[in-house]
């Protein structure tokens, strides 16, 4: 899933093929924060992961409460505002998210989101 106005590392890809993943196994019709954010905890050794046990989350806890508010919402969700980004399906959110970090990285001089 690597384009120009929003390269991603591998990790990156990872995480948004988890995050379809998650969200068609919840029929879901888009990749929305949560789902977003549960895929980035389960990628292994990821820097967010990292960032949360030092500050002492209880990743595992997280994750298991992530997914069962997805669970949660699927089951009471309607169709949403969505985007297709290169054959995903995002929230307008999870849109916002990737642009924003697009241009944080841009303006970092660093050539991937990650």
């Amino acid at each position: 899933m690597q384009n120009t106005s929003s390269p991603l590392t591998r990790d990156g890809q990872l995480a948004i093929n988890n995050a379809r993943r998650i969200a068609e196994q919840n029929k879901q019709s888009s990749v929305d924060s949560l789902t977003l954010l549960l895929a980035l905890l389960q990628v292994p050794n990821s820097q967010a992961q990292a960032l949360l046990k030092s500050l002492n989350v209880k990743v595992e806890s997280l994750l298991a409460r992530l997914s069962a508010t997805i669970k949660l919402e699927a089951g009471q969700a309607g169709a949403g505002a969505e985007v297709r980004r290169n054959g995903v399906n995002l929230s307008v959110e999870s849109e916002s998210i990737l642009s924003e970090s697009s241009v944080e990285a841009n303006h970092l001089g660093i050539g991937a989101i990650d």
